[in-house]
């Protein structure tokens, strides 16, 4: 449950406070905060598919 509880967390900072952060913070455009908030989501794929020892 608290696993559950932690993912549901960061997916919410991920896909609210992350791009108005690349923006506003930052200084992108919306095109490219917009592709900056898929860098987490590939990274976790690729570092559980490195785990996975497949």
């Amino acid at each position: 449950m608290l696993a559950n509880s932690a993912a549901a967390m960061i997916a919410i900072v991920v896909l609210t406070w992350l791009p108005s952060y690349f923006q506003v913070g930052l200084g992108f455009s919306a095109v490219t905060a917009g592709s900056l908030c898929g860098v987490p989501s590939i990274a976790a794929i690729v570092f559980l598919y490195g785990c996975s020892g497949a």
